[in-house]
Parts: structure tokens; C-alpha cells; sequence
């Protein structure tokens, strides 16, 4: 019976579940609907012991299923999501980006509200991104600072010369 959410508690969890994930695959099981995969729920049997010292038998039966919803840094861009957990540890392949960490770490309004989901190397967080990129940007900034300069120089003579404006409207 529903509850007036709608859902539907069960007191014993079913016998099995099924799955049919967005790819398809290429087993197909007898009695099933193709690409559909059965997961059944595993059994770990313990035993616990009371406050009293006396032992209990448990046997629990439990699904081995996670809900998640994941996407990459790229994708979140411009979003703020509620509660986070972010992976900065080493990626099997590839590396990380100082970058990519800041977007993924920048999408929640709280630094309370994101969980990291292993340790990860502070180097990513001490070291300059690249040695080409600091370069680039020193070159940048002495651009900058000569442009500056040199309107400055010009200064007033410019400012009165008004021949441009008639070279832009064609008189």
C-alpha cells in the first residue's frame, strides 16, 4: 500500500531487481527481455555481541546498489548544486588541472556542503600549473604595461586629434 508520497515501503526487500542499463548488452538471459540484467540482493552473515556479553546471529541481506548521479567539471560549469562530493584524488588515467579542481570545488554556495571523496595530493593546490602557462602570463602583463605606456606618452595630442573620427565615417 502506498503512502500519500506515493511510495511504497516494503518490509522485506524482493527477491530480485531488474536492470537495463542505457547501453546495451550482448547477453541475453532466458526469461528475460533483452539487455535486461537481474541483480539479486548478497547475504553477510555475523555475529554481534551485547552490552551483556551475550551473542546475537544477524544474517543481513542487502542489495549491492548505489544511486548516484555524476558528471565532469566541464559540465557543471555555471551550476550551483546543493551538496557535493568531489573526487580530487589521482585519476586512473590522465592527471588533473588546478582549474578543473577550482570549478569542481566552486559549485557550492558552503565549503560545508562538499564532501571529498578521498585524499588527493596538496601539490595540485602548491605548485604553479605549468612553467609555459607563467610565462605566458609575464609576457602578457609586460605587453600590458608598455601599451599602457605608450597611450600615456601620446596622452593629450591624441586625445585632441579628432581626424580619426572623419577616417571612421568616410568624409
Amino acid at each position: 500500500m502506498a503512502d500519500e508520497d506515493g511510495a511504497i515501503r516494503l518490509k522485506y526487500p524482493p527477491a530480485m531487481l531488474l536492470f537495463k542499463p542505457d547501453k546495451k548488452t550482448k547477453r541475453t538471459l532466458p526469461g528475460l527481455p533483452p539487455g535486461v540484467i537481474p541483480l539479486t540482493p548478497s547475504l553477510a552473515p555475523f555475529t554481534v555481541t551485547g552490552r551483556t556479553g551475550e551473542k546475537f546471529k544477524v544474517n543481513r541481506r542487502q542489495y549491492a546498489t548505489t544511486a548516484g548521479y555524476a558528471f565532469t567539471d566541464y559540465k557543471s560549469q555555471g551550476q550551483t548544486i546543493e551538496y557535493v562530493i568531489i573526487d580530487i584524488g589521482k585519476p586512473p588515467t590522465g592527471s588533473l588541472s588546478p582549474f578543473s579542481i577550482y570549478v569542481a570545488l566552486s559549485r557550492s554556495r558552503r565549503r560545508d556542503m562538499i564532501r571529498l571523496l578521498r585524499d588527493f595530493d596538496m601539490n595540485l593546490f602548491q605548485n604553479h600549473p605549468s612553467e609555459a602557462f607563467r610565462w605566458e602570463m609575464k609576457r602578457l602583463e609586460h605587453l600590458n604595461e608598455v601599451t599602457k605606456r605608450e597611450w600615456l606618452a601620446r596622452g593629450q595630442k591624441d586625445r585632441n586629434d579628432t581626424s580619426y573620427l572623419q577616417k571612421s565615417q568616410g568624409t
